[in-house]
């Protein structure tokens, strides 16, 4: 899905008074050219994002000198633990086709003021023993 918006963005940046009406008043194509990197959330395992991403993103050849950057990546199964975020980031290093900078692992802890599907983020749970606390934080409602 992320790509979709990469592409667009792209064109607007080469031609902005031409797709969106827009004369800018600065070098855009030289700023997009020399510092723009193209981030995407990603909540699939490696082989998936491969596929479906990495693949495509290098077939765009006006992509080939730009990196791109998973900003929130999890590829969201139950059970998965720190060894599997040690394979997987193995596993995504073997597709170095893509000018990968990096990923955010989202995330660290499980957000235990959230409820739902939203639980089933994070790497780390809090144990049982309780080793401090807190009153009562404005604006941390649960």
């Amino acid at each position: 899905p992320g790509l979709t918006f990469m592409v667009q963005f792209y064109y607007v940046v080469q031609d902005p008074e031409g797709t969106v009406g827009y004369r800018p008043r600065n070098k855009i194509q030289e700023a997009y050219a020399e510092r723009w990197v193209n981030a995407f959330n990603a909540f699939n395992p490696p082989k998936f994002l491969h596929d479906q991403f990495v693949q495509r993103y290098r077939r765009l050849p006006f992509f080939d000198d730009i990196f791109a950057f998973a900003g929130e990546w999890n590829p969201m199964h139950p059970g998965y633990n720190v060894s599997d975020l040690e394979d997987d980031i193995r596993q995504m290093d073997q597709y170095s086709e893509l000018p990968l900078l990096g990923v955010s692992f989202f995330q660290y802890q499980v957000a235990y003021n959230k409820g739902g599907t939203e639980r089933r983020f994070g790497l780390f749970e809090l144990g049982a023993t309780q080793i401090g606390s807190t009153s009562y934080i404005l604006g941390d409602e649960k």
